[in-house]
């Protein structure tokens, strides 16, 4: 990225991500610390810990069960569902069914994150309340998400307190283009599930970000 940045500079062209934000955008030991308040209580360990270690560092961390397991890279409950990636006990049984999961299913991952999990609130008792933001340069350019399933995130408190969380991660240094996933817990709450750099996946509704952008750059 690093070489793609600096001969486009050389055009005059200037990507949105710096070097120095893709590297934060990309690497969850970095970026953690600037959403710890915003996220749920989390460790990260590299993947030759054995369930042993594992132990250990869930115990010595006081991470609260169940605890949802994933790698830098991506988490297996597409390919075993989630339950396939839960602990429900801090047990080397429960690790290792988890370690397993990932090893058979995912490649080229070198750290392994583990999350307490939190009760997320329900749309209709069905879908999960919860919307993947489109952010550049602190601001929300579009919601990528279906709105035959849940309702306009910018008619609750989604919206505006997303927009806290974006400004307040950003003085500590999160900042540039990326995809953040927010969540409304049953306490009311919102909350980060995951973030990326833009880079990274794929926007549904191209329409609705294309909008998104022109109206920040118009203003």
């Amino acid at each position: 990225y690093q070489l793609l940045y600096s001969n486009l500079e050389k055009k005059n062209i200037i990507l949105i991500n710096s070097p120095s934000f893709f590297k934060v955008h990309g690497s969850f030991e970095l970026y953690y610390p600037l959403i710890e308040e915003f996220t749920p209580k989390s460790i990260y360990f590299s993947k030759e810990c054995n369930a042993l270690q594992i132990e250990d560092l869930i115990m010595h961390n006081s991470l609260v069960t169940p605890i949802f397991v994933r790698t830098d890279v991506e988490s297996a409950a597409k390919y075993v569902g989630i339950s396939g990636c839960i602990i429900d006990e801090v047990t080397t049984d429960d690790i290792n069914i988890c370690l397993n999961n990932i090893n058979e299913n995912i490649k080229s991952y070198s750290t392994i994150i583990m999350k307490e999990t939190v009760d997320i609130k329900k749309h209709d008792n069905k879908k999960n309340i919860e919307y993947r933001a489109i952010v550049v340069d602190d601001n929300i350019v579009s919601f990528d998400y279906s709105a035959s399933d849940l309702p306009s995130p910018y008619e609750s408190d989604i919206y505006p307190e997303s927009i806290k969380i974006i400004k307040s991660i950003s003085r500590k240094g999160f900042q540039g283009a990326y995809f953040m996933d927010f969540a409304l817990t049953e306490n009311g709450e919102v909350i980060i599930v995951e973030c990326k750099d833009i880079s990274n996946g794929t926007i549904k509704n191209v329409s609705d970000f294309g909008e998104g952008v022109c109206k920040l750059y118009e203003s």
